[in-house]
């Protein structure tokens, strides 16, 4: 697994209180061997979950958002391109 670091300006503050003009985002980048990988696949890949009947019920409980819109499908297919967003944890694929 690769990771991308993310930089854009804001206006936080930062744990002593001092304003802070960066926010830094790690971006996981997952390599996708074939042509796609589902979500249940993924999630149980990332040991998210440890058994794909656990992603009903994760997804149930837990925002999952994909290329910005949110998903609950287990079995949607994730492709090159596409960008994922799990517990503020961000995942960018190949």
């Amino acid at each position: 697994m690769d990771f991308k670091f993310v930089f854009s300006s804001m206006n936080e503050y930062n744990y002593i209180g001092e304003k802070t003009a960066l926010k830094v985002s790690i971006i996981k980048v997952f390599k996708i061997s074939g042509d796609y990988i589902t979500l249940s696949q993924f999630l149980k890949e990332e040991s998210i979950i440890s058994s794909g009947g656990q992603a009903k019920w994760y997804l149930k409980d837990n925002p999952v958002v994909l290329n910005g819109k949110k998903e609950d499908r287990r079995g949607k297919k994730l492709y090159p391109g596409d960008e994922l967003e799990i517990a503020e944890q961000k995942y960018e694929f190949r």
